[in-house]
């Protein structure tokens, strides 16, 4: 009966021993959670885990665009910085744009690409052709979005960045209104 047990902490949990006799398990501190260590042994409280959380989001919008006639990688105005609070975290990337592309050519085109502070990311790689049937001087234009799941292991401040170059055959491309970049923090 309750008369019959002994005084304990609040915050205890009674629970038995491998000899089946009642031992308390110690109070753990806010925010922990109460772990199984498995059969035999007594369980512990242990801090949550973290994954699956949004644990920041941010964001930035502009109608600035930028144009080029490259075919070399070049900057965009779409960029953002973000930093994280763990180094396990994940950092999700989500760009949308309009984009604008005319063709001296038949089969021109632009490719886009998000860059990791100064490293590019091959993966994020995307490319929108032009195809007009044998004509020259064509034009294309629509909305574009990349999303990526990046690993980046710091707590330093990271900076993603869409860019932009011209394919075979372009004579201009441009990024354009509606411009947005979405940074989350995901824990794992």
């Amino acid at each position: 009966t309750l008369a019959k047990m002994a005084a304990g902490t609040d915050g205890e949990l009674i629970t038995y021993d491998t000899s089946g006799d009642p031992t308390t398990v110690p109070t753990g501190s806010s925010g922990e959670v109460l772990t199984s260590n498995g059969a035999g042994t007594t369980p512990t409280f242990q801090a949550a885990a973290a994954g699956g959380k949004v644990l920041q989001v941010v964001n930035f919008g502009t109608t600035t665009g930028s144009s080029s006639s490259s075919s070399s990688y070049v900057n965009s105005n779409i960029v953002k910085s973000i930093t994280p609070s763990l180094t396990s975290s994940k950092i999700l990337v989500l760009v949308s744009f309009s984009t604008f592309a005319s063709g001296g050519a038949v089969d021109s085109g632009m490719t886009i690409r998000l860059k990791r502070n100064s490293t590019e990311l091959p993966a994020t790689e995307q490319t929108m052709y032009i195809s007009n049937s044998g004509a020259s001087g064509s034009e294309i234009g629509g909305i574009a979005s990349v999303s990526y799941l990046d690993s980046p292991a710091t707590t330093s401040s990271i900076e993603y960045r869409l860019i932009y170059k011209g394919e075979v055959g372009s004579t201009y491309h441009a990024i354009r209104y509606g411009q947005d970049i979405t940074l989350m923090e995901i824990g794992v």
